[in-house]
């Protein structure tokens, strides 16, 4: 995941396919808070097989909805 944050850079989302356990997929997304602070992450795993560029698209805009809600509630704005 570290080599995925380089890559991406700090807010973009990581993914790990098969670097860990072999057939499984792991995508996720950081959580900051309103001054900026990292307070957290959405973390799925998902099999690898079979898994598409479409797939990890969606599961990728999820992640992005469940961040948008949280940092609203924790903002008091949910």
């Amino acid at each position: 995941m570290l080599s995925e944050v380089e890559r991406t850079g700090p807010d973009g989302p990581g993914c790990s396919r098969e670097e860990r356990h072999l057939g499984i997929t792991r995508l996720a997304r950081l959580v900051r808070d309103g001054s900026g602070d990292a307070v957290g992450a959405f973390n799925v795993a998902l099999p690898s097989e079979p898994f598409s560029e479409a797939a990890e698209t969606r599961s990728i805009a999820t992640l992005d909805r469940a961040v948008t809600i949280l940092v609203a509630q924790l903002a008091g704005r949910a």
